[in-house]
């Protein structure tokens, strides 16, 4: 005789029985022991958390020979009937399988006949959201009105997929996923009842690979008492089950978070070696990340994991900011290994993207290091000569008064004392990229755009190193420019063929305004290519230029720069000279006030 298999044998049978879904069990023992029995429900829910089970217990208790106002008794004919599966009144319709109208129609003629011994005929139609549109229609009538001896209990795992109106005829109740400790729990139970030797890590293992499924876990239970006939631990549950270890989880999630891509490709190696299961794998992976994401949010108690495993994610969380941890799991979120069958190609590829993603977005561990290790190069390569691409300066428009081609003013009125020139109005001027000769010139008006360039290479998103402003209708576009700076770079969201736009706008500095060209400096030459790999492209440039014209109404290009990574630049001898003749400094925007 062929032995059952655990997860029929250790069904529920009571509504004690069933596990985690304690908010509908009360709600049901209260209906049957006030006898407000409804003609029609809806047990929707993830599969394996007792819908099914439910509505069997719901059938021997509404027609339970003992009473009928509460849990059933198990022991009399109506009781044994269903859960030995040869009860007449209890028919159990597969909708997956029976999902035409012809099907319904032919309920619809059988349900008006009595019951044959018990009190109440009832239809269990599981995964009914699978009936046509047709067989819905049929089915309304006689799900609103059913006859009196008729009680409808309908199972699904996708209740968005049901019609309104079917809804709406039904006391719905919603299945939870149910909780780790809870299916461990119920593993200890049947591991007691059957004799089997398990270690809680061990089963622990086993309800944390099914996912919260009761079902899934009792199955993969008895595939490992099968497999194995001594003591079940938790290194032989994994060795079965393929999955990967703790340590290799943990060694994953720490490189997508500190941008380590070798080591994290290291990792995704040794696991493929192993033969691992790549799905289970991805699932731990995913799980710890979110405890980290829980942990650095200050709500570590609330991830059901031992302490050792909450101590490193709290570790990782410490180390990692939000939007690192954010952006790990959405790249890993995304990684599809359906597609890619036993291959760890989307994995590598999610912690390369995360990686690069931190990278990115923190650079300022790497920056003095870069400043100290290139100093001429800081200083020299944000000067390119005027003949540099896609920076008009070098053919300025006519009319342009910071481009115009009067000589400069007299070395009198550049000599000017400090206390002359103090009586002049604010000068707002565009920040130029002077020629290498110009820091040998004397000290004219190019060494005033000179000094206004280099100011703000300091400052972070918002410009609020020093710029000089002059006279004129370029520096009042500049000082609009500083103001709408955050609009453009939203405005240029999702702009882009291969990088972000906005993105990369965010990873750089607002400069200054050269003829028509915005000029936008980055610390970092990878930026820089990217920037001009998307402005080469026609669709890309032109959606930057309407980004710019949305903002500011003027349509402007964009020019790239390298810009020095200490402070150098936005001081020193220039900034010095731009003083003494009269200028004053703007941080942010705003003028110093005295």
């Amino acid at each position: 005789m062929t032995s059952q298999v655990f997860y029929r044998k250790w069904r529920p049978q009571r509504f004690a029985d069933v596990v985690g879904q304690e908010h509908i069990t009360r709600t049901l023992l209260n209906a049957l022991s006030s006898g407000r029995v409804a003609h029609a429900y809806l047990f929707c829910g993830p599969r394996g958390t007792g819908k099914t089970s439910t509505g069997r217990i719901l059938a021997k208790a509404i027609n339970c020979l003992e009473g009928g106002k509460g849990d059933p008794c198990n022991e009399c004919a109506i009781c044994t009937g269903v859960t030995e599966g040869r009860a007449l009144d209890l028919i159990e319709i597969d909708a997956a399988s029976n999902r035409g109208i012809d099907e319904i129609r032919s309920l619809r003629e059988k349900v008006n006949f009595a019951p044959n011994e018990a009190r109440f005929k009832v239809y269990i139609i599981d995964e009914v959201h699978m009936l046509t549109k047709e067989a819905f229609n049929a089915l309304l009538k006689t799900l609103e009105e059913p006859p009196p001896h008729a009680v409808f209990i309908l199972a699904t795992t996708e209740a968005d997929r049901l019609p309104a109106t079917v809804i709406s005829r039904c006391q719905r109740f919603d299945f939870r996923r149910i909780s780790l400790t809870g299916v461990v729990e119920r593993l200890a139970h049947v591991c007691s009842e059957e004799g089997v030797d398990a270690s809680t890590e061990a089963l622990t293992t086993v309800a944390r690979a099914a996912g919260g499924s009761l079902r899934d876990a009792e199955n993969l239970l008895e595939q490992l008492v099968v497999g194995r006939n001594e003591r079940l631990e938790d290194d032989a549950v994994r060795e079965l089950l393929g999955l990967g270890g703790d340590e290799q989880v943990r060694a994953l999630a720490a490189a997508a978070l500190t941008g380590d891509v070798t080591g994290g490709l290291s990792t995704l190696n040794d696991v493929a070696v192993a033969g691992l299961d790549l799905a289970q794998f991805h699932r731990g992976l995913m799980e710890f990340l979110r405890g980290v994401m829980l942990a650095k949010a200050g709500a570590a108690d609330s991830v059901d994991v031992a302490q050792e495993e909450r101590t490193e994610m709290q570790r990782l969380a410490g180390q990692a900011s939000m939007d690192r941890i954010v952006r790990a799991l959405r790249s890993f979120g995304q990684a599809d290994l359906r597609a890619a069958g036993h291959s760890s190609l989307p994995l590598e590829l999610a912690l390369v993207d995360s990686a690069e993603d931190a990278r990115e977005a923190e650079p300022a561990p790497s920056r003095e290091p870069q400043a100290r290790s290139q100093p001429v190069a800081a200083s020299t390569q944000p000067k390119p000569p005027p003949a540099a691409p896609r920076v008009p300066a070098a053919t300025p428009p006519a009319g342009s008064p910071a481009q115009a081609g009067p000589p400069p003013a007299p070395p009198a009125q550049t000599q000017a004392p400090p206390e002359e020139a103090t009586l002049e109005p604010p000068k707002p001027v565009e920040a130029k990229a002077a020629p290498p000769t110009s820091r040998e010139a004397p000290p004219d008006r190019t060494q005033k755009e000179e000094v206004g360039e280099d100011a703000p290479r300091q400052a972070p998103p918002e410009p609020v190193a020093p710029v000089l402003a002059t006279d004129g209708a370029n520096g009042d576009l500049f000082l609009r420019l500083q103001e709408n700076w955050r609009a453009v770079i939203e405005a240029s969201r999702g702009k882009g063929q291969k990088f972000k736009l906005d993105a990369l706008l965010r990873s750089g500095r607002l400069v200054g305004l050269e003829g028509e060209a915005v000029v936008v400096g980055f610390t970092h030459q990878i930026f820089i290519d990217r920037m001009r790999e998307e402005l080469d492209n026609p669709g890309t440039r032109k959606g930057m230029e309407e980004a710019l014209e949305s903002v500011l109404g003027i349509r402007l290009q964009v020019s790239c720069v390298m810009m020095p990574k200490d402070g150098q630049a936005a001081g020193g001898h220039l900034l010095k000279a731009a003083e003494d003749l009269g200028a004053r400094i703007v941080k942010g925007g705003e003028p110093e006030r005295e």
